[in-house]
């Protein structure tokens, strides 16, 4: 019989998005630099409570939210991805993934009530 000290121990795999991106919001015509978004401590089915968003010298935000696997209406897969913070909602999806690149592309949403509290989101992997 085996003895179960030897056993291997199967790791959780990681989530394919649990790692830092870069944020850019649109302001006018131009990406805006906007941070980052640590979700490398997605769990491997995608949901995140304890992400942080930081922005230069600001105090860091908590991030929450989840990235699901969905299939698309034209064939195949794609994640689709929610985030809060106490400011913001973030809605997106991945649109571009090759080796370690990967780009999510959506919309933000300020918590904050004002005219124009909606724009284009967009993390990338380096």
């Amino acid at each position: 019989m085996a003895d179960p000290k030897l056993e291997p121990v199967a790791t959780p795999q990681q989530h394919p998005l649990a790692r830092k991106w870069h944020s850019f919001v649109q302001v006018d015509n131009t990406f805006v630099p906007q941070g980052d978004m640590d979700l490398s401590n997605m769990t491997p089915e995608g949901d995140l409570s304890d992400g942080l968003h930081t922005q230069g010298t600001a105090r860091p935000e908590t991030l929450s939210g989840e990235a699901k696997l969905v299939l698309s209406p034209l064939g195949g897969t794609g994640f689709v991805v929610s985030l809060q913070t106490e400011k913001a909602s973030y809605n997106g999806l991945l649109v571009f993934e090759a080796g370690e690149r990967a780009i999510i592309v959506g919309a933000v949403r300020l918590n904050e009530e004002s005219d124009q509290n909606d724009g284009v989101w967009v993390i990338t992997k380096p």
